[in-house]
């Protein structure tokens, strides 16, 4: 069985009415709290007590001369060793405590951001479940169906009595439509008019299917384009095929989409 469904109509067949995308971005979580860089304590310590090294020579050179600068520079030197010391120590204290215990200010905040984008983001899902039920889907997909039918160019054909019988499964799509038996359908450069099985259209004849067997004797190409720009969909089908319930099953699954 070939299906050949044109561009357009098979967009729409996918085609899901739209819905304004959510725009809340979910909260970043704190930050994490910096980790200690054993290496650069040991480079601070290692520089406090070099400063302090210069310093104490310092002092000693200028003791012989001016013993009461001497004194100073010895006090500023011992001074500035405790405090680097304790600076150093301070920091990767604050820094351990930020580990085991973080800022549980931020951790509320976030936690409550996060308790607010998860009523935001349920609130667009039930929205968006709304507007994507199966009745308002068919809806908005018939309603682009018709829209797309005024713009394509019209689709002809003549009406013509049954002359032979058609498959019994085929009859069951009269009662969702109007099935139309051997149409002649005139197709631009081909000589005589396209005469398929039969023709199935829906009630606002929005969707239209032409269903024929298989005859590799006939221009396919060019049919295939003339009823891809009239938004046509073609099946062909074997012998065997028409007479199972097959064809029928395939044509409910396209039309499934249509029906409100």
């Amino acid at each position: 069985m070939k299906v050949t469904i044109p561009p357009a109509i098979r967009r729409i067949m996918q085609a899901y009415p739209p819905v304004e995308p959510l725009t809340a971005e979910p909260p970043l979580p704190p930050a994490p709290p910096p980790t200690i860089d054993f290496g650069s304590i040991v480079v601070q310590i290692v520089g406090v007590f070099c400063l302090a090294w210069i310093v104490l020579k310092a002092a000693q050179y200028f003791y012989r001369s001016s013993p009461q600068v001497g004194d100073i520079l010895k006090n500023m030197a011992v001074i500035g060793l405790v405090l680097g010391l304790v600076i150093v120590t301070v920091r990767a204290l604050l820094i351990l405590r930020q580990q085991i215990r973080p800022d549980q200010k931020k951790e509320n905040e976030y936690l409550l951001a996060l308790a607010t984008y998860a009523q935001v983001e349920k609130k667009y899902y039930d929205r968006l479940a709304q507007e994507h039920a199966p009745e308002k889907v068919r809806a908005y997909r018939q309603q682009e169906l018709l829209a797309l039918r005024q713009k394509l160019p019209p689709f002809d054909f003549q009406i013509s009595a049954k002359t032979d019988p058609l498959p019994a499964p085929i009859g069951q799509l009269q009662e969702q439509g109007h099935l139309f038996y051997q149409p002649l359908i005139p197709i631009p450069a081909i000589n005589e008019s396209y005469k398929p099985l039969c023709i199935w259209q829906n009630h606002e004849k929005s969707l239209t299917i032409v269903i024929d067997m298989e005859n590799n004797q006939l221009d396919q190409d060019l049919i295939k384009e003339f009823f891809s720009q009239r938004g046509v969909i073609w099946i062909l089908a074997t012998e065997s095929e028409l007479e199972s319930s097959a064809l029928v099953a395939e044509i409910e699954t396209l039309i499934e989409p249509y029906l409100v």
